[in-house]
């Protein structure tokens, strides 16, 4: 079996769970521009994970982020490891640094970390090349791979309610002078713990991501309650970082990108269930003169006429106070068609998880521009075109 795709039209839980029920041995290469991701499966369950980055410097990163490895052990492990050609991991227990089944555990560590990041890709090109198997002295795990689905859609889920409080991206994180945490006595978690240990008023949420030991859904998820609990705070920036001119035009691209995502999520479904552009075949398509409607038909179908700067030209020849307004309900009459399509044809129950597919694939975009999406009330505009009549 070998099969291309894309992950616009075949979501990552739905390629996951046909090679798990088809018992595949074999590897699912995904690329998302400069990312890549390889997941080898063998009898249908996850064995073996690898991402963009080298393997070995990922395990070794794992390892010392954790505290589980000093900086000259790892650079021995390695130097010795090159030369010898072996596995780190394999270098790592004949250096008697660690036992088989610590260097298993931080694997399936690192595998978990790499396969669950993918269930946030809306798009990336992907093959499964069947029979493809890891080096020969690769030390293995075993996942089910059902078990890694349910923890994967029930992480998405998470990340939706997650990524409305966490603070904007540009934005370093401080601990409160003041937390105003009530009369209750307040328990850390341990990975709360870890987390505060990384807010030092200078580092933002992607550099504590990137310097925690815990993985990007733990670590989100820890911070998300230390703001919650008014341990951790953002702090603000004095200026704006942007012109009139530059907010407006990255607010509008902001806007684009979130319908798009969600008009891809409405395409994914009726081509799934229906057939290849059903949906584009019985939606209607804006005629005679350009303007906004058909602008933003042109965009949301994929065509190859839709130029961006030609349409914020036209979009800003309307007057000020209507032109983002104007954009916003363009989109939403769009999505909506689409939605009552998929009532129409498919039903409630489907209608009702597209709504919730969507609704996630926004909320990742969301979160880049946390601070724009806010003051224009994006993500309200976006929900009340989800919001069943």
């Amino acid at each position: 079996m070998a099969f291309t795709g894309n992950l616009k039209t075949v979501a990552f839980s739905d390629i996951l769970q046909l090679l798990s029920q088809g018992k595949k041995t074999g590897a699912l290469l995904v690329t998302k521009g400069p990312l890549k991701k390889e997941v080898y499966f063998g009898n249908g369950n996850i064995v073996y994970a690898t991402s963009a980055n080298d393997e070995e410097d990922l395990l070794g990163n794992l390892l010392l982020k954790r505290g589980k490895i000093s900086k000259p052990d790892l650079d021995r492990a390695i130097s010795l490891h090159k030369s010898t050609g072996k596995k780190l991991g394999v270098t790592l227990i004949e250096l008697n640094l660690f036992s088989r089944e610590e260097v298993v555990a931080a694997l399936k560590l690192q595998i978990e970390e790499i396969v669950y990041n993918l269930f946030g890709w809306s798009e990336g090109d992907f093959v499964f090349q069947e029979g493809k198997t890891p080096s020969a002295n690769q030390i293995l795990t075993d996942l089910p791979t059902s078990g890694v689905i349910l923890e994967g859609a029930r992480r998405i889920d998470e990340w939706v309610e997650i990524q409305k409080a966490l603070p904007a991206s540009h934005l370093p994180l401080k601990l409160c002078s003041n937390p105003k945490v009530g009369g209750e006595e307040l328990r850390l978690t341990v990975d709360q713990f870890v987390v505060m240990t990384m807010v030092d008023g200078s580092r933002t949420y992607p550099e504590i991501l990137r310097a925690s030991p815990l993985g990007e859904f733990v670590t989100s998820k820890a911070l998300h309650q230390l703001v919650q609990n008014n341990l951790v705070e953002a702090i603000p920036k004095t200026k704006s970082r942007l012109s009139s001119r530059e907010e407006e035009e990255l607010v509008f691209s902001v806007a684009l990108r979130v319908f798009s995502a969600c008009f891809a999520a409405l395409v994914r479904v009726m081509d799934k269930k229906v057939g290849r552009n059903f949906l584009r075949r019985h939606l209607p398509r804006p005629e005679g003169k350009k303007g906004v409607d058909f602008y933003l038909a042109s965009f949301l179908y994929g065509d190859d006429s839709f130029n961006q700067e030609d349409f914020f030209n036209h979009l800003t020849g309307l007057p000020k106070e209507i032109r983002y307004h104007k954009l916003l309900a363009g989109l939403a009459d769009i999505l909506q068609e689409g939605l009552e399509v998929i009532r129409l044809v498919l039903g409630e129950a489907v209608y009702n998880k597209t709504c919730n597919d969507m609704r996630r694939e926004a909320s990742a975009i969301f979160l880049e521009e946390r601070e724009l999406v806010s003051k224009y009330d994006l993500e309200a505009e976006l929900y009340q075109s989800l919001k069943k009549e």
